[in-house]
């Protein structure tokens, strides 16, 4: 029997594909009755949960070859043969889960949106709040390239981290939303610090989602009656996402192709892995990718 992706689509040898990462069951009360897989108490990932020392042994990541079980979900992107392949490598991980927080978030048309960091999840971040139809989508970072590319995707006020101070910032924001604040502000940076920052520049009964902590990093004093309870606060944490975030991401590639291909800054072979991993931790690359 053929093995069919999402669409139905056949799935020929040779065809590229793309794969959600994670396993569900199917059928505990997150999966079965929340319809919210992604916090399925069973729940693995390839390169993750299973190395390379577990059968099949063939489990993911740094390999040239994979072996995926069946109740795997596939997207075909036989239909995308003109898009550089390396610029689909973070869809189905930095780019759905920042679809599945911006769903969260429930960002509505002419609404002014901060995003704190603007590497590949405050990237995707960008393209769908503009997708979404916001009106000012502010962002905040430190690095050029990832300015110059947030700009590309639609952010339109952007905010040098390291040369403006926390009250330079929040006059910025302030100006821009005619002194009410963000009405959606994203953490994307990885770190606790900004939360404390960003919470305060968003208005009165608005949200703010922490996107980027995906492993723990100490904790921040937050003033819960000031800075939540007497603003009507929504503090929300975004935690991956479900298959549905995958195909919101190849969209936003579709739309940008050059952008998400100029995120790949650097690229290397399958014996360069560790001088990939190297790359991102000293903060060079905004991707690095392995490319056969």
């Amino acid at each position: 029997m053929p093995k069919l992706d999402l669409y139905g689509r056949e799935v020929k040898p040779g065809d590229p594909v793309i794969w959600d990462r994670a396993i569900v069951c199917g059928q505990c009360y997150f999966c079965a009755v929340k319809q919210q897989p992604n916090l399925c108490r069973s729940r693995w990932v390839y390169g993750i949960h299973k190395g390379c020392s577990e059968p099949p042994h063939l489990n993911g990541c740094y390999a040239d070859h994979i072996l995926l079980t069946r109740d795997t979900k596939l997207i075909s992107l036989a239909d995308m043969p003109d898009v550089d392949p390396a610029s689909l490598v973070s869809a189905g991980c930095s780019g759905a889960t920042s679809a599945s927080a911006v769903e969260l978030a429930d960002i509505q048309v002419g609404d002014n949106v901060l995003i704190q960091g603007a590497g590949p999840l405050g990237l995707y971040l960008v393209a769908y709040a503009r997708a979404r139809g916001a009106n000012n989508v502010i962002v905040v970072e430190g690095v050029k390239v990832r300015m110059e590319l947030a700009e590309r995707l639609g952010a339109n006020v952007v905010l040098h981290f390291s040369n403006t101070t926390v009250e330079e910032r929040k006059e910025a924001v302030m100006d821009a939303t005619y002194g009410i604040g963000v009405d959606v502000g994203f953490e994307a940076v990885g770190k606790p610090e900004p939360v404390l920052e960003g919470i305060d520049l968003v208005r009165r009964g608005g949200a703010y989602l922490s996107v980027g902590t995906a492993v723990p990093m100490g904790t921040i004093p937050v003033d819960l009656y000031h800075q939540i309870v007497f603003k009507h606060l929504r503090l929300q944490g975004a935690w991956t996402n479900d298959t549905r975030h995958i195909h919101q991401a190849l969209s936003a590639v579709r739309r940008h192709p050059d952008v998400f291909a100029d995120m790949i800054t650097h690229r290397f072979t399958l014996d360069q892995a560790n001088d990939a991993l190297d790359s991102m931790a000293q903060r060079k690359a905004i991707k690095a990718a392995i490319v056969f």
